[in-house]
């Protein structure tokens, strides 16, 4: 049976391939979700495909929406975050490349739920989201203030799949 968690206020993933050189998991979003911390990846990659419903995604300085069959390809290093702002629920199957330690960061993210460490929307507080980056081989980090600007995501159409249903 695959691994289930739920990482935030509407907001679950199931493990579908836990491997060194990916971490494939398939996520649901609730209706009318909030915006998560902007984060980054200095030694991962993810492909983002939305199967079902549409996404929000503020990357490389700008804000546009995903729809079902849309990619999304977000480069080591290139701040980012990703909701559901609209009145139906989304599905995303999701790679991060190298896999690391990002399975072990969602089951962190997933046990702060129901403590005082996550805010009224269930998001974990901004201390709570960085600690468990702190290990080695994590990666999900607040945007740097200061260095380079931030890589550009690349996205592209493709077929819808279906798996996991999100009701």
């Amino acid at each position: 049976m695959a691994d289930r968690l739920d990482i935030a206020a509407g907001e679950r993933l199931e493990v579908v391939q836990d491997t060194p050189d990916v971490l494939t998991v398939e996520a649901c979003y609730d209706p009318r979700g909030d915006q998560p911390p902007a984060h980054y990846h200095p030694r991962q990659d993810e492909h983002f495909e939305v199967l079902e419903g549409s996404l929000r995604v503020q990357a490389g300085g700008a804000q546009r929406d995903l729809h079902a069959g849309d990619i999304l390809d977000i480069p080591r290093g290139s701040a980012h975050r990703m909701w559901n702002p609209a009145d139906g629920p989304a599905r995303v199957r999701w790679e991060t490349r190298p896999a690391g330690s990002t399975k072990e960061w969602f089951s962190a993210l997933a046990a702060l739920q129901g403590t005082r460490h996550v805010n009224r929307h269930g998001r974990p507080k901004p201390l709570a989201f960085a600690a468990p980056s702190a290990s080695p081989g994590n990666s999900a980090l607040p945007p740097p203030w200061h260095g380079s600007p931030p890589r550009s995501p690349t996205s592209h159409d493709t077929r819808t799949r279906t798996r996991m249903r999100c009701a």
